[in-house]
């Protein structure tokens, strides 16, 4: 499993970058697209700069599917009262020669903070200035990361989920909306962001590095699913979940995996 990983400190020079125009032809191409898929199943660190002539300027089958999945998706809006609270995230996808990947962020460690250090969509709380749910987490993401999306980008939205962080549920609401890009990027993580990480969608979706692992809850620890992304990734609570939400809704028949 490939997992390219971007920290706050960290320097665009140590991504290993690959140039897919240095190999003309159609076989060496399709030698290029194995060996590809090679590292990615490594645990190297992975960077695919974008290259005129070869990246598509189209959707793939892929992500064309999950817009279609999304866009006969209804999802669920809770209630709203006058003690509720509203927050959005963003769930950016990226297609790599046929190679799904979802983009997370892994937060910083902050006093206070209940997601401290915990890997998670980027996004955040509504201000009275965003104009939609949809723009908050826009405008989130490019606060944290320096990922400027747009509404074009834009190709569904999931049930909302109501945040119970360590298990003390509250009264905040948060919005998940799904994005599909194809421009190059190199991420900027603000100092709310220690790293800025791809994850493949189909090792998730597949279950193959799904798990469950003890986090400390109040004055006690408990087991808890999720995804082991790598020796640092753990993905799991909020995140967790709302990803079983994004799998159930693209993948009919789909059930939660259980260890």
């Amino acid at each position: 499993m490939g997992v390219y990983s971007a920290r706050h400190t960290s320097s665009s020079s140590r991504n290993l970058m690959f140039k897919p125009d240095e190999f003309p032809g159609p076989h060496t191409k399709h030698l290029f697209a194995s060996l590809l898929r090679l590292f990615t199943n490594s645990p190297l660190p992975l960077l695919i700069r974008n290259t005129s002539g070869y990246y598509s300027h189209v959707e793939s089958r892929s992500i064309l599917d999950i817009r279609k999945s999304l866009e006969s998706h209804q999802g669920f809006q809770h209630k709203r009262d006058p003690v509720t609270r509203e927050a959005a995230v963003a769930i950016v996808l990226r297609d790599t020669f046929n190679l799904i990947e979802i983009l997370f962020i892994k937060r910083a460690k902050k006093t206070g903070d209940p997601w401290s250090g915990d890997m998670a969509f980027p996004g955040g709380h509504k201000e009275n200035f965003d104009r939609s749910l949809a723009h908050t987490a826009m405008r989130e993401t490019f606060e944290e990361t320096g990922l400027q999306l747009d509404h074009e980008e834009l190709i569904g939205s999931l049930s909302e989920q109501q945040a119970i962080p360590r298990r003390h549920r509250t009264t905040l609401l948060i919005a998940p909306y799904v994005f599909s890009i194809k421009k190059d990027f190199n991420f900027v993580p603000n100092n709310e962001v220690d790293e800025v990480v791809w994850v493949p969608l189909e090792s998730m979706l597949n279950g193959s590095i799904h798990t469950k692992e003890k986090r400390s809850v109040g004055t006690g620890e408990s087991s808890f699913d999720g995804y082991r992304a790598s020796s640092e990734h753990f993905i799991w609570g909020l995140t967790y979940r709302t990803l079983q939400t994004l799998f159930s809704v693209i993948k009919p028949g789909y059930t939660s995996p259980k260890n």
